[in-house]
């Protein structure tokens, strides 16, 4: 028809007598996608998918494609309808897409591996932060004046904060 006409480039001249195999086969399907292609049709069964075709200056383009077999008095099929839609549009936006995805599934990686990296390297002066104030307060707390027990205070609070703030990165 006139529309596949424009859709493949092919003339109605060039594209009489031939089928798939001979003028829009990309190459794209593997043989058991075809295989299984036939093996439906050819059962008198409805078969449904997307197709990939090359048209005639090799520009690759795709339908979405219903192919309804009607049956001779045989009862085996003898014509066949094709029902398709051009859906190459919708396909390049699935690639974007899935390019997309998997772009932020590595950046995601990468994010993980830092705030991991981040989080083990503050964790360790942290953790030695936190012991030198326990050693202090166990042998020099008689030692302290108050203002020294509020500066041991103090270190052990803003390492609490700190550590809420490791997890807190962690967490996101």
């Amino acid at each position: 028809n006139d529309q596949f006409c424009r859709t493949s480039k092919y003339s109605r001249e060039e594209l009489i007598g031939k089928n798939h195999r001979d003028v829009a086969n990309s190459g794209y399907h593997s043989k058991e996608f075809w295989q299984d292609f036939w093996a439906t049709i050819q059962s008198g069964k409805i078969w449904r998918g997307d197709v990939c075709n090359k048209a005639r200056d090799s520009t690759i383009y795709w339908e979405d494609t219903t192919i309804v077999p009607f049956p001779g008095k045989d009862g085996k099929p003898e014509k066949y309808l094709a029902i398709r839609a051009n859906i190459t549009e919708r396909k390049r936006a699935e690639e974007r897409l899935a390019e997309e995805k998997a772009n932020l599934e590595r950046v995601n990686l990468e994010l993980d591996s830092f705030v991991y990296t981040a989080s083990h390297d503050l964790r360790a002066p942290l953790s030695g932060l936190s012991s030198y104030a326990t050693f202090l307060e166990e042998d020099y707390n008689d030692k302290f004046d108050e203002k020294g027990k509020d500066y041991l205070n103090g270190i052990r609070k803003a390492g609490g904060r700190m550590d809420e703030l490791i997890e807190g990165l962690l967490t996101l």
